[in-house]
């Protein structure tokens, strides 16, 4: 390393240690990562941090010779030499936990704040700690408790030799499935963590496969899931535990959760070993937009609590706070992946032919409108650009757009507000990931006319710039459709010899008659949030001082970009679309 350089790491992990500040050096240009919660942070470089005995070189060096032997350059997963690197390491971890008591141990330093788009005043509550971002509708919430559909956030598993260089000095991601104390059932633990949350409050969690692909900060790599869990080197056994990112648009980095790789992690809590669940638990809840509880007994104290198996009060009413209580599943509209993608309506019961169709989309939020790509697609395959690169930058703020072909205009390019329009598509060309067809699109809704009604509607939502997210509360469809004639021939008259035949009635086609048909998925609730019970004793973690909370450290320096509420931030760079 060159001397100089070595000079300044020093000197900035002396200031880490006074200020509680880290600065991530990311292609030599700084990049601010804040955690709140009043803790201070702790260089995830991993590199060794000989805190006592157990954690000196030879830890770091059995540790490395495992990392080194997953990477690309080296033997591989499951070789016998990485695998004799694993059982090596894996046993030093051992004798190390073998010395502590796992309950005094903290799990992270709090949750870390991704750089872009700018910080938001921090929200606490009484009972719950919130910061002002979440998934879907409302993502940067100002103040107060939104409750509001997070729609679908999708999760993965980061493979082996993944960089995220968000998090400089970090060696390359180690798979949750090449843990040093892998079982199979870690990867249930995890899922099951994702699950407890959902079944609480209105987010849903769905796995898909990984990307597979790097995902620095501000770049459209690595989308592919939403939240990312992986695993790296922090500092050493039975320090930080693990860590995530909150959630927001216009960041890779959002909401992922990393595992250190140096601790004993197993399937069930137990002397000398740290319950992979549980971890996951807590830690999905900074990946929501929780921070630490400082006071009440929860799984979001930053202390490990092995007997905690569930998610207690406090956390239920925190999720519910930001996302409300199990109901009507909105869209999550995230930068590059919305979800779900697509969302669906199932038609039955109305006639053959469609004779009308209109579309409402209720509940709309976005912090950059102009970004979007809203596509219906019909049961037989019709296809129609509600709206493409229309409004502006300004927020929609639970807007209510109805598209009717009989509207006086179309939607424009100005700012937008609730009302009803004829559809628009500003950029011709537009194209949609997969499973949305491929175009050319329609941008009238008469042509859905005559087609089928009855089977699945689909609405793809694509957000196609970085920087930005929102949600969707609800859509519906208003269908008028008439079932097809059944016409009776004429008879043809055959006259006998001189005779006139009397004169046969010419049949007459009627239709049965044409229903309108409005589709209106079951109402989002409005919910009157009252938080559940609360015990009244005070959790203080043994040997641990009650934690306090602090503002943040330092803010980020305002420069003239885009618009959040009074302050213009640097967000991505983009021409207007």
């Amino acid at each position: 390393m060159n001397p100089l350089r070595k000079f300044f790491l020093v000197l900035s992990m002396l200031m880490v240690s006074i200020t509680g500040v880290i600065i991530y050096a990311e292609a030599g240009s700084p990049v601010e990562i804040q955690q709140l919660a009043g803790l201070a942070e702790v260089q995830q470089t991993g590199s060794p941090v000989a805190s006592d005995d157990c954690n000196d070189a030879s830890f770091f060096a059995a540790q490395q010779a495992y990392v080194d032997s997953l990477s690309p350059a080296g033997p591989g997963p499951n070789s016998p030499s990485s695998e004799a690197a694993r059982r090596a390491f894996a046993q030093r971890i051992a004798d190390c936990y073998a010395q502590i008591d796992v309950n005094e141990l903290t799990i992270d330093d709090g949750p870390i704040i991704p750089s872009v788009p700018p910080l938001r005043e921090e929200q606490f509550g009484p009972e719950y700690v919130l910061y002002g971002r979440k998934w879907g509708a409302n993502p940067f919430f100002g103040s107060g408790t939104p409750q509001l559909a997070g729609g679908t956030v999708y999760w993965s598993y980061m493979p082996n030799g993944v960089t995220n260089t968000t998090e400089a000095g970090v060696a390359a991601n180690t798979a949750i499935s090449s843990l040093p104390t892998y079982q199979a059932c870690f990867l249930d633990e995890i899922a099951n963590a994702f699950a407890a949350w959902q079944a609480v409050s209105n987010i849903q969690f769905v796995q898909i496969a990984d990307a597979g692909t790097g995902a620095p900060s501000g770049s459209t790599a690595g989308y592919q899931g939403h939240i990312r869990v992986g695993a790296h080197p922090f500092d050493g056994a039975y320090n930080v535990l693990a860590h995530a990112y909150f959630p927001t648009a216009g960041a890779t980095i959002a909401g992922d959760l990393h595992f250190d790789i140096a601790e004993n992690w197993q399937c069930t809590p137990g002397s000398g070993r740290i319950d992979i669940g549980l971890v996951a638990l807590h830690e999905i809840g900074h990946s929501i937009g929780l921070m630490h509880e400082p006071t009440i007994l929860a799984v979001m104290n930053a202390t490990y609590n092995s007997s905690l198996t569930t998610l207690q009060n406090d956390d239920i009413n925190g999720a519910r706070a930001l996302y409300g209580n199990v109901g009507t599943a909105g869209i999550n509209i995230a930068d590059f992946l919305s979800g779900p993608y697509p969302s669906t309506r199932v038609i039955s019961g109305l006639g053959t032919s469609i004779t009308d169709v209109n579309v409402t989309l209720s509940g709309m939020y976005h912090t950059w409108p102009n970004d979007m790509d809203i596509l219906l697609v019909s049961p037989t395959g019709q296809k129609v650009m509600l709206m493409s690169d229309a409004c502006s930058s300004v927020d929609l703020v639970n807007a209510s757009l109805t598209f009717d072909d009989a509207a006086a205009a179309a939607i424009g390019t100005g700012t937008c507000v609730s009302g009803t329009y004829r559809p628009a598509d500003y950029e011709a060309g537009e194209t949609f990931p997969s499973p949305a067809p491929a175009g050319p699109y329609a941008t009238t809704l008469t042509s859905f006319n005559g087609a089928n009604p009855n089977g699945t509607w689909s609405l793809y939502v694509y957000d196609d710039e970085a920087g930005d997210g929102g949600g969707l509360l609800n859509w519906s469809l208003s269908i008028t459709a008439s079932s097809a004639a059944t016409n009776t021939p004429t008879p043809t008259n055959t006259p006998t010899s001189t005779h006139t035949p009397t004169n046969t009635p010419t049949a007459t086609s009627t239709p049965t008659s044409t229903p309108t048909y409005t589709y209106t998925p079951s109402n989002t609730p409005t919910y009157t949030y009252t938080p559940s019970n609360t015990p009244t004793y005070t959790y203080t973690p043994s040997n641990t001082p009650t934690p306090t909370i602090r503002r943040p450290i330092h803010q980020r320096r305002p420069i003239r970009r885009r618009r959040r509420g009074s302050i213009w931030w640097a967000t991505s760079t983009r021409t207007g679309s």
